[in-house]
């Protein structure tokens, strides 16, 4: 199965912060049935262009299984509260919650 889906422009302009900060710890599952986490919605508010913007720049930081599908893409991702579609791509996180922690993270990034 593969985790490509079409891109749906419209829901995605209406992504906003507070589509997200109320689901950080909630679980998230891509088509293959791999669940992720939401750990972090950071807004950057410090970029500057305020008057390009069709909203305030923000990111969201997902955690994922070590086995986790690694390739970056548009990636549909499912949340009890709906559908989600979303350039995610896989970074290192410089600190991670715990030195043991083998887990693979993601981040989808809006402006």
């Amino acid at each position: 199965m593969s985790t490509e889906s079409p891109i749906d422009s419209d829901a995605i302009a209406e992504y906003k912060p507070g589509t997200f900060e109320p689901l950080v710890g909630d679980a998230f599952t891509f088509p293959d049935g791999t669940q992720i986490t939401l750990v972090e919605v950071k807004v950057h508010s410090d970029l500057g262009g305020e008057e390009y913007r069709l909203r305030l720049p923000f990111s969201l930081l997902f955690r994922a299984p070590k086995f986790a599908p690694v390739a970056s893409g548009i990636r549909q991702i499912r949340h009890d509260s709906g559908d989600f579609t979303m350039a995610m791509n896989p970074v290192q996180v410089p600190q991670k919650p715990m030195p043991q922690d083998d887990s693979i993270y993601f981040e989808s990034v809006f402006a």
